[in-house]
């Protein structure tokens, strides 16, 4: 049988840091023996302490075969055709930055632009290389992505921010879909 090794982050790398690319040397594992004991793995994996890490790691850990409810299985009988892999991990530093709004265009006549923006969110961590990072100290939403031309009310629009970042930076939180929620009152 043949099955993807994963990697698992034990522990968490240092405040204003996070996990970037993660990199096996090794991403297949090829398991022989009796049918009724394979058929019982579910997972390879690659348990890697990253507990305060501020720096990329590489480092060399043992394959853990895991069955349906997590448990670590340890049978002589199991023969696998690698038993360690080299695993390197990149840490990039985060930090947190304002995104700016600017609304465009004209409201229809009798109305007019109150000056006012509410927006969720209003700032955003973000993560990638230092020297991308240090230079990256706003996220801006062109103007014409908030354009009141003719409204004669609240202008609601969702902004994609996860375009708008440069190559190389990603947002620190993963389950972040990018999506702003922005009102431009009229």
């Amino acid at each position: 049988m043949q099955i993807d090794i994963k990697y698992v982050p034990i522990g968490t790398v240092a405040e204003g840091y996070v996990i970037g690319d993660v990199n096996l040397d090794q991403n297949r594992l090829e398991i022989t023996g009796p049918a009724s004991k394979v058929n019982e793995i579910v997972r390879a994996v690659v348990d890697v302490n990253v507990t305060d890490i501020t720096n990329n790691i590489s480092a060399r850990g043992s394959i853990l075969l895991k069955n349906a409810d997590g448990q670590t299985l340890n049978y002589d009988s199991i023969v696998k055709n690698i038993d360690n892999v080299k695993v390197e991990v990149v840490v990039y530093p985060t930090k947190e930055i304002p995104v700016v709004y600017t609304a465009s265009g004209t409201p229809d006549n009798g109305y007019m632009v109150t000056g006012e923006i509410d927006a969720m969110p209003m700032t955003v961590r973000v993560a990638g290389p230092a020297n991308l990072l240090n230079n990256f100290n706003e996220l801006v939403v062109p103007n014409e992505e908030l354009d009141v031309t003719g409204a004669t009310e609240n202008v609601e629009k969702d902004v994609n921010l996860r375009r708008l970042l440069p190559a190389g930076l990603s947002f620190e939180d993963k389950t972040f879909d990018g999506k702003a929620k922005v009102t431009v009152f009229i």
